[in-house]
């Protein structure tokens, strides 16, 4: 096979006939360590530079959104000369958004993992769950939920599902009569699920793939569009996709000429979230004139890690043979350390690996992972036992978010404002709050309520002296009465005014002590979530909903020390590889897990992925994940395992004997393994390239400060967003502009009915608060419509995205309204639902700067003319773009960028005084106040 010029001399013969092969569908069965996402990202800009397709004809989908970052940053490397950021790669997920975005009328909000949660547990009693929950609520509620999504994408009809449940219980025996009613009410709750989200125009994860499906079943001129748009298609991890994804790029390829899988089956450990790995087993039998190419060179591991890998894998039935193999030398030994208990292995684990380090065998602690089947379950022992041997580490998915003091000490302090009885002085006593000792004792010695001397004077009385610690007890009073009066208007507003008033954050601030203060934005979004999915403002519900959370568990955000060991679950290391990998806790019962039977199975014969591949899934699934553990590692393996857990036995997994034969003593002697020294990686491999919308820069041209606050930090606003008034209001300006240019322009008339079709309703909105703000969109948009209509004409885009490079930043948006501009060009255009205000420098001035950069820059279009239209009154401003404007633009942007890098975030004092979201928490804004508020 010739190969092009541009093709680099290090592919091996198979990755290059996986990069050139082009005669039908193609199956890439790529085996660990073997350079996949090379090779996909080559083949992509080797179809392009041999002419095959255009960019803007290529479907790339991934598994994550991280991976398809990092494959994009790939291809561009590979095509400097074209803009890659506006390629169709992106997650499955994110693909049928777009469709739905760009051909589905109306609108919705998407419900993430943490917003289905809240939303079925809010909505418990409608669901008909309020009665039914069994065990530990989040467990339940999980199951509930993860049989909704199965339902969703195995493509279950919701009364088909309640009619064998009915069915099943009528035919069940006296035992399982409960079982059956209960999986009868889940079947049930499934039904009204689907309802509930239609009703409130709400969509999850898993509904928005079923309804980029049915768009494409129901709608044959939009699947003859894709069909036609797209003349290339390539799926990665295609062993971890599910039948409603596979059904949905199916129906896109039509008969397959021109689709790419790419996938190992024996790396398929997605089950448990739908994945079905029959997808990858039969795609020979779907495509009988599919070619296959198999890369089984692995570059990652040393020859022993690879050889014993595979004597563990091929016990698996139903699978590709695969004949790995690597070039990289024998290297060392694999390591089994053998001891009598669980805590006794981690002891020895963690003596091991100081002796390697000692001895210079490891040379940084960041080259050695612990890969664990739970952190959460079996960390514990390993973190207790690297602590003592002064081993730096950080833990990954422990779920120990609520266990922080801080948290803890803050959940107290909500337990407090929302408790109706008089008791409260033991949490203002925590440390969190600051007081000073005297001030503690003469709270420890007050029997009565405090919300009776709530005042200076009051509070003096009763031995608080210092002035001080009066305004702060003072300030926690007063929202504890606030609280209990209801006169709280969200509860993000409540958990700012904790903040504000233990000064706690402002602390952390000064102190310099980031970690805490990024855990600050997590309980921050918790809250906020909250106010958007708990339908009440009640305290009660929030304080059981925090207890859920602290139940079901909550990672914290960690800062790793600069070299240290990552200690994570396989599946969080699945695309990862490590120089020394430690895979622990590997005993019967833990490794492999127990088989738990799912409550609310759905039977196989109502499945769009029908029965499993083999009769024992789960023992084959924990094989494949113990399989991806082990090839994580590049040059030392150390498998960790114990007769006794928990003064039970359980014994050596199966695994380990499959590897190392019977006689595991015989083979756990530490002294006389063969231990060369680990190659280091250096340091930690670089992710994808940083991506800026306006949006999080203009917080940066405010203030830098409030940049790290709402965007590093993630901290939510602390007000709820004024109903959503602006997006349903742009949405209807998106239907407005797409009907006029397909030649169908709306009236005054049709005004009323486009806000209605397109309106998402706000989270907690009164009803005839909702009905204002709508009447408000369509009189703010038929005064438009009245006065603009004239200018429909020459609309060449609606809500057009851009994306370009500057410097080693993607910078990202989205345009309102492209037209022509008279005398040739286009005038860009952004619309604000507000009054007109002056246009300042770092505001709406630069944000159609950026825009502007992105339309020549990305779209290729010349710009004439910047536009900002005000809804609010009317008012048009308009000002024209220059090459000299362009230059300035792209130098302040870049210096925000370098800045950002840098991680400067000098406050900028001047806007304190009109900071709205952290003015009440920012040292520095406390120092320069704005006028005082009420």
């Amino acid at each position: 096979m010739n190969r092009p010029d541009y093709l680099p001399t290090y592919l091996t013969d198979q990755q290059r006939e996986a990069i050139l092969y082009r005669g039908g569908p193609l199956l890439i069965i790529a085996g660990p360590g073997s350079g996949k996402t090379e090779v996909i990202a080559w083949r992509v800009a080797h179809l392009i530079r041999a002419g095959h397709i255009r960019p803007e004809e290529c479907l790339v989908t991934t598994f994550t959104n991280k991976a398809a970052l990092e494959l994009k940053d790939r291809i561009q490397q590979k095509l400097p000369s074209i803009n890659v950021e506006l390629m169709q790669v992106s997650t499955i997920h994110s693909f049928c958004a777009e469709l739905l975005r760009r051909y589905q009328r109306g609108g919705s909000r998407l419900l993430d993992a943490e917003g289905q949660f809240l939303f079925v547990y809010a909505n418990r009693k409608a669901l008909g769950l309020g009665d039914i929950v069994k065990g530990r609520p989040y467990s339940f509620f999980s199951q509930v939920i993860a049989t909704f999504n199965q339902a969703t994408e195995e493509l279950v009809e919701p009364d088909k599902l309640l009619a064998h449940c009915e069915a099943g219980l009528c035919a069940c025996c006296a035992d399982e009569s409960d079982l059956w009613q209960e999986r009868a009410a889940v079947a049930e709750a499934y039904r009204r699920y689907c309802d509930l989200l239609r009703e409130r125009r709400l969509t999850d994860f898993a509904f928005l793939q079923r309804h980029a499906l049915d768009l494409l079943t129901g709608r044959p001129d939009v699947l003859a569009e894709l069909q036609e748009r797209f003349h290339e298609i390539l799926v990665d991890e295609y062993q971890d996709t599910n039948a409603l994804q596979d059904r949905l790029l199916e129906l896109i390829a039509g008969d397959g000429g021109h689709l790419t899988v790419v996938g190992d089956d024996d790396q398929s450990i997605y089950r448990f979230r739908g994945a079905t790995v029959k997808n990858i087993l039969t795609f020979p039998d779907r495509f009988p004139n599919a070619h296959v190419v198999r890369l089984t060179q692995n570059f990652r591991s040393r020859e022993p890690i690879l050889d014993h890998s595979q004597r563990v894998i091929v016990h698996n039935p139903a699978r590709y043979p695969k004949d790995l193999f690597t070039r990289r030398g024998p290297g060392s030994d694999i390591v089994l350390v053998y001891r009598r208990t669980a805590g006794e292995e981690a002891v020895a684990v963690a003596d091991f690996l100081k002796r390697l380090h000692d001895a210079g065998k490891i040379r940084r602690w960041s080259d050695v992972a612990l890969l664990l089947r739970s952190v959460r379950s079996y960390a514990e022992p390993y973190v207790a036992a690297f602590a003592v041997a002064g081993i730096p580490h950080v833990v990954t998915g422990d779920a120990t978010f609520f266990k922080r003091d801080d948290i803890s000490q803050l959940y107290r302090l909500f337990s407090f404002l929302g408790a109706s009885k008089p008791w409260g002085d033991v949490h203002l006593r925590q440390p969190i709050v600051g007081l000073s000792a005297e001030t503690r004792g003469a709270l420890k010695r007050y029997k009565d309520n405090l919300l009776d001397v709530a005042t200076d004077d009051g509070l003096r009385e009763i031995g608080v002296q210092d002035a001080k610690d009066r305004e702060r007890l003072l300030a926690l009073l007063k929202l504890k009465k606030r609280v209990q009066d209801g006169r709280h208007n969200s509860l993000i507003e409540v958990f700012y005014g904790l903040l504000a008033a233990t000064g706690y954050f402002a602390r952390c601030e000064q102190e310099g002590r980031e970690e805490a203060q990024q855990n600050l934005g997590v309980l921050s979004r918790l809250v906020a979530a909250f106010d958007e999915y708990g339908g009440t403002r009640n305290f009660y519900p929030f304080m059981n909903y925090l207890k859920l959370m602290k139940e079901g568990g909550v990672d914290p955000v960690t800062v790793p020390p600069e070299d240290a060991v990552q200690v994570m679950t396989v599946h969080q290391a699945k695309g990862l590889e490590f120089p020394v990998v430690v895979v622990g806790a590997l005993m019967e019962g833990r490794f492999p897990s127990r088989r738990r039977k799912e409550r609310y199975e759905i039977p196989a014969d109502m499945k769009a992925s029908g029965s499993p591949e083999v009769n024992d899934p789960h023992l084959v699934d924990e094989r494949r994940l113990f399989y991806v553990a082990v090839t994580r590692a590049r040059e030392l393996l150390i498998l960790g395992t114990a007769d006794v857990v928990n003064k039970r036995g359980g014994g050596p997994s199966r695994f380990l004997n499959e590897m190392l034969g019977d006689d595991l003593q015989a083979v756990a002697d530490l002294e006389r393994a063969f231990i060369a020294e680990a190659e280091s990686r250096g340091g930690a491999p670089l992710g994808p390239r940083e991506r800026h919308s306006f949006s999080q820069l203009a917080y940066f041209l405010q203030c830098p400060l409030r940049y790290k606050y709402a965007v590093i930090y993630g901290l939510e606003t602390p007000w709820p967003a004024p109903a959503g008034f602006g997006a349903n209001v742009h949405r209807a300006l998106e239907e407005i502009h797409n009907r006029a240019r397909a030649g169908y322009p709306p009236g005054e008339a049709d005004v009323a009915g486009i806000v209605a079709e397109t309106w998402v309703p706000g989270p907690g909105i009164r009803p005839e608060m909702e009905q204002a703000l709508q009447e408000a969109a369509v009189q703010q948009l038929r005064e438009y419509v009245r006065k603009h209509a004239n200018t429909f004409s020459r609309i060449e885009r609606a809500e057009a995205h851009f994306s370009f490079s500057l410097g080693e930043h993607i910078l990202r948006g989205k345009i309102d309204l492209i037209r022509r501009a008279d005398g040739g060009g286009v005038e860009i255009v952004d619309f604000k639902t507000a009054k007109s205000s002056p246009l300042t420098l770092g505001g709406i001035d630069a944000q159609l700067d950026l825009y502007a950069l992105g339309v020549e820059t990305d779209l290729g279009e010349r710009v004439r003319r910047q536009t900002v239209h005000f809804l609010g009154d009317g008012q048009v401003v308009t000002w024209k773009w220059s090459a000299k404007r362009a230059g300035m633009a792209r130098e302040g942007f870049a210096t925000i960028l370098e800045r950002i890098t840098r991680r400067e975030f000098t406050p900028r004092t001047a806007y304190c005084p009109t900071c709205q979201e952290f003015a009440a928490i920012c040292p520095y804004a406390l120092e320069h106040p704005g006028p005082a508020k009420e």
